[in-house]
């Protein structure tokens, strides 16, 4: 089981480097989020002072540790190592690597709708719902709306994990549309102080919202999961591998990074930018990321049930 919980943390890490991706969809695909939401409710500061009456032993074992450092050291591992990788692949393959993870996400809406069950009228405005609320989320400009500070950084961490948990809008796409992502990256390959603020931004909206997306999940499992796959319907466009760039964010030290992006045709985008659409590979690419987590979700991370929630 700890070889299986490591490589679905590196999975979830390498997702959450990709604005689009969830890894809340990575560890609802494979098991383990119901047991993931308990863990992190589970583990409040009261939490800590239990160590003293139950002993270290019994303390970890009782909050079960030894799978939320396995989970999270993979994952912080999986975005240190592959940071740089993914920063490299996004200006320089940036079409096959958009349709390999577009592969993926395909893959994802039909784990979702396996999970919906039988459509009804509530489950399908629902999920129309969830489109709306996810293309709104995508083109909302809000770039320039927190800045560049220690505050912006822990505020940013905090929406981006709330996205991340949720098996939907991702983390670092909530990042691009607060406009500090490109910082955000630059900052885990340079090792950079912002770090710290971004994380108890993180580690505090954790805290505060994991027992209430337990209760939706719990009581309104169908109208929830509903919901979800349309945000992932409707965040899908930030996803696509021809797009043109309508403005850029400029960086303290001058540097232009790409922040919206108009999706077109390949025909278009050749025009546009006088680049090859490389069409051929981008199939290829998307076929590979829709067998490559099927075969991933089927063989490798299988669901069993130590991966359930507890309770």
């Amino acid at each position: 089981m700890e070889l299986r919980i490591v490589l679905i943390g590196l999975l979830m890490g390498l997702t959450e480097l990709v604005p689009g991706i969830s890894g809340g969809t990575v560890a609802f695909i494979t098991g383990i989020y119901n047991r993931l939401l308990y863990n992190i409710s589970h583990l409040s500061p009261a939490a800590f002072t239990n160590i003293f009456g139950l002993g270290v032993a019994r303390w970890w074992k009782e909050y079960d540790l030894s799978f939320m450092v396995t989970l999270f050291g993979s994952m912080i591992f999986s975005i240190l190592i592959f940071a740089n990788v993914i920063e490299y692949l996004l200006i320089q393959e940036k079409v096959a690597t958009f349709s390999f993870f577009f592969g993926l996400i395909i893959f994802a809406i039909f784990m979702l709708s396996k999970k919906i069950g039988r459509l009804s009228l509530r489950v399908t405005i629902m999920t129309v719902i969830g489109v709306v609320v996810g293309q709104t989320l995508i083109s909302w400009p809000l770039a320039h709306f927190l800045g560049f500070t220690p505050i912006s950084f822990f505020l940013a961490g905090m929406i981006a994990t709330v996205a991340w948990i949720l098996p939907g809008i991702s983390g670092s796409l909530m990042l691009l549309i607060l406009g500090v992502y490109p910082l955000v990256i630059r900052a885990i390959t340079e090792i950079d102080s912002l770090l710290i603020w971004l994380a108890l931004g993180g580690i505090l909206g954790l805290y505060l919202f994991s027992n209430l997306i337990r209760v939706l999940f719990s009581k309104f499992s169908q109208l929830t999961f509903a919901f979800l796959m349309g945000l992932i319907l409707g965040s899908l466009t930030s996803l696509w591998p021809w797009q043109i760039t309508t403005s850029y964010l400029l960086a303290d030290d001058g540097t232009q990074f790409s922040l919206a992006q108009n999706p077109v045709s390949p025909l278009i985008y050749s025009e546009y930018t006088g680049s090859d659409p490389e069409f051929g590979l981008a199939l290829f690419a998307f076929a590979f990321g829709f067998v490559f987590l099927s075969f991933f979700n089927r063989y490798v991370l299988t669901q069993d049930s130590s991966c359930e929630d507890p309770k």
